[in-house]
């Protein structure tokens, strides 16, 4: 029996190692570029329980246990895919101006990438799902779905803003073209 300080000990005995299988890094790549490669083809709303164990050769309660929402899944599949990004996600270049360029700018390498249409299905996703949004750009950094308040937070301290500018973005479904 391992050695417990008495704070430690709750008058059972320790679990030495979790039930189960141990998780397979391997396998969980390839149930998460089963992920992207189906995100990629019928968007967020196509993206199924259902459809990536299929497709990733895998039961639906082995991904049930590593994920307990599509929004999890998706979100853990971006942030090991290519979407990743090792650069700083802060954007702050002393203009708003300069600012909303280079976010632009990310926009246009997004959608110029590898993985364009996934970022452009991703973004209307976004726009329909703001806690989506949210998840995603804590995750992988801002989408180009809205202006990050970190933008409108320093050009209202540089004073190129009002105080009264919102900070929150007022995010309205928009229709479906």
């Amino acid at each position: 029996m391992p050695y417990l300080n008495k704070d430690e000990f709750d008058g059972r005995r320790p679990r030495t190692h979790r039930g189960g299988r141990p998780r397979d890094d391997q396998r969980e790549r390839e149930i998460l570029a089963a992920v992207l490669s189906l995100l990629s083809e019928v968007g967020y709303d196509g993206v199924t329980f259902e459809e990536v164990a299929r497709r990733a050769g895998a039961s639906k309660a082995t991904l049930y246990r590593r994920w307990k929402s599509k929004r999890d899944m998706v979100v853990s599949a971006l942030k090991a895919g290519p979407s990743r990004r090792d650069e700083p996600d802060e954007i702050n270049t002393g203009s708003l101006r300069g600012d909303l360029l280079a976010l632009c700018r990310r926009l246009v390498q997004s959608m110029r990438s590898a993985d364009g249409q996934t970022a452009m299905l991703l973004l209307q996703a976004g726009l329909e799902d703001p806690e989506l949004c949210e998840e995603i750009e804590r995750s992988v950094g801002p989408t180009g779905a809205r202006l990050p308040k970190t933008v409108v937070r320093a050009a209202i301290g540089r004073g190129e803003l009002p105080h009264e500018a919102p900070t929150r973005s007022r995010s309205k479904k928009l229709p479906a073209p």
